[in-house]
């Protein structure tokens, strides 16, 4: 048997680099992120919530697992959610938030939401928020939630 020249093991070792480079930049594309946006808040107020929806394009379940910002804005950011129980509405922190194959999970007040802690500083309407958002088999996200007094006007439900 020969031993493989320098230049095949390069050749192989570059065709796998390139694979795996292409293949991350498929997944680059398989979670997607709109309408991010954050409620405005009082001076001393200590927390804050944003809201945002994620899509996911893979045929895979994709977590989000946490989300971080400045943390000259908020020193901590948490997922949300409300439940019913016993009657009354309660937040609870999930540890993490299943996006399924091909679906859509849109936060809103009432439902799921980021729970922005300890802010540093009020959250002034007009002003954006740094977000980044880390998946457990996905790159992470970062994105600007727009701060504002009103839920954006596909968000408002007028009865």
């Amino acid at each position: 048997l020969r031993k493989p020249s320098m230049k095949t093991l390069i050749t192989s070792f570059l065709f796998t680099l390139f694979g795996l480079i292409s293949t991350n930049s498929w997944a680059e594309n398989t979670v997607t992120v709109e309408n991010a946006w954050a409620r405005a808040t009082a001076p001393g107020q200590p927390n804050g919530a944003a809201y945002i929806s994620l899509m996911n394009h893979s045929d895979k379940t994709v977590r989000l697992m946490s989300i971080s910002s400045d943390t000259t804005i908020s020193h901590q950011v948490e997922i949300h959610t409300h439940l019913q129980e016993d009657g009354m509405m309660k937040m609870r922190r999930l540890n993490n938030l299943p996006l399924a194959p091909h679906s859509k999970v849109t936060m809103k007040p009432g439902g799921h939401h980021l729970m922005l802690m300890k802010l540093q500083q009020p959250l002034k309407a007009g002003s954006t928020l740094p977000l980044t958002l880390h998946f457990d088999h996905h790159n992470p996200i970062q994105v600007n939630a727009t701060i504002q007094n009103q839920p954006p006007m596909s968000e408002h439900h007028h009865h």
